[in-house]
């Protein structure tokens, strides 16, 4: 037959444990928690426009810049105002990533770029930026 009293030994650690669990739960809350990076990355829109960005111009035109950078060299020209990035959605998981420059008697110059589901391929969707990212030399010039 067991000791008397020895039934309800397991309380006693049981509750030093809930107890130490208590107390680090109240001192999370005190002092808080690390400041984690968001485990989901940047939002998918802000990643698109980062990889058109960061996509590599024409290097035989702009020697290896970026195309944020050739852009910020090039334009806006005389005249025009900067209407800025605009980035949306398309089907499969890809985005189309603009820059748009306006002018007040109504022109309008848009570089379209499409980025790829996964972020890691960027090309032209229409003629600016064509020639933006144009590969190779130029015949007859």
């Amino acid at each position: 037959m067991a000791a008397p009293g020895s039934r309800n030994l397991w309380l006693i650690p049981a509750a030093l444990l809930g107890a130490a669990i208590l107390l680090l739960v109240l001192l999370q809350h005190l002092v808080g928690g690390p400041d984690l990076p968001d485990p989901e990355g940047p939002e998918p829109e802000e990643a698109a426009l980062e990889a058109v960005r960061s996509a590599p111009a024409d290097p035989f035109r702009y020697g290896g810049r970026t195309v944020a950078e050739v852009l910020r060299q090039v334009e806006p020209r005389t005249g025009w105002t900067d209407s800025g990035w605009s980035v949306r959605p398309l089907t499969e998981g890809r985005y189309r990533v603009e820059r748009t420059y306006s002018r007040a008697e109504g022109g309008k110059r848009v570089y379209a770029f499409t980025v790829a589901a996964d972020l890691d391929y960027v090309w032209p969707a229409n003629g600016h930026a064509r020639a933006l990212m144009h590969r190779g030399p130029r015949s007859g010039s």
